[in-house]
């Protein structure tokens, strides 16, 4: 359901999908990107925006570049576990 802003632009309800970001410099960020309920943060990362909205624990909103992300691991998701590589990838 979308809604109206102010400035006639219309905003569709987020939700905070829970994360630990390891950032390409190896530091480890644990926060919340902001999803609408029938996304994933895959989704999210795989959308067309360069840069997303990041909000660390301590409340903090941070535009992040997604080039500067290295490893994303949701918290409190349910992870379905990788198929086997085919095997002529050779592994």
């Amino acid at each position: 359901m979308a809604m109206m802003q102010s400035n006639g632009m219309k905003s569709t309800p987020k939700i905070k999908a829970e994360v630990e970001m390891m950032t390409h410099d190896g530091v480890m960020l644990k926060g919340k990107f902001f999803t609408v309920p029938s996304q994933r943060v895959l989704d999210v990362l795989n959308d067309e925006r360069a840069f997303l909205p990041f909000e660390t624990e301590d409340g903090d909103i941070y535009i992040i570049n997604k080039q500067f992300v290295a490893r994303i691991q949701p918290i409190g998701q349910q992870v379905q576990s990788a198929k086997a590589a085919p095997t002529w990838l050779g592994q």
